[in-house]
């Protein structure tokens, strides 16, 4: 049964990659939660609080497809790590921007930037698995390996 998986994963760089894939997930799961529980810890607000993770989620949600075009144009290589980059700058911003009680627009934007520049790992980690794979049936396997990360709560924006 661990058979097929075995054989994935000794293809090369396929356990690196999928060990990285899993550590870059877990903010995915994490991050509305965090928002939550920050802004309305610092604010009171549970309304406030909604309405920021919200403006994060739909801006993943409507910009993901966007990243998934660019990093099929120019490449992984350059695109996730610009990604990572403004994607943590909108996340400290963000709580910046709670912890200093900026205006309610400004948290509000420092989601969005978040949302939008998160990386796509998951889409990133299939493009992956299409390259290394050479047999149509252990690319079934390697996408049920990958599904399998998300099952187990490490979810991937739509």
């Amino acid at each position: 049964m661990l058979e097929p998986y075995r054989r994935i994963l000794r293809l090369p760089g396929a356990l690196a990659f999928s060990s990285v894939g899993l550590v870059a997930r877990l903010p995915i799961s994490m991050l509305s939660l965090g928002i939550v529980i920050l802004v309305s810890e610092r604010t009171g607000s549970y309304g406030l609080a909604g309405s920021i993770s919200a403006a994060e989620i739909v801006a993943a949600a409507v910009v993901s497809p966007l990243q998934g075009r660019i990093v099929d144009r120019f490449g992984q290589a350059r695109v996730l790590p610009a990604a990572a980059t403004v994607f943590a700058a909108g996340v400290l911003l963000l709580v910046v921007s709670v912890e200093q009680r900026w205006a309610t627009p400004l948290p509000h934007v420092c989601a969005v930037v978040a949302g939008a520049a998160f990386p796509q790992i998951g889409s990133s980690i299939r493009a992956r698995w299409r390259q290394i794979v050479p047999q149509r049936s252990l690319l079934d396997t390697a996408f049920a390996f990958d599904d399998d990360f998300r099952r187990a709560g490490f979810r991937t924006v739509p």
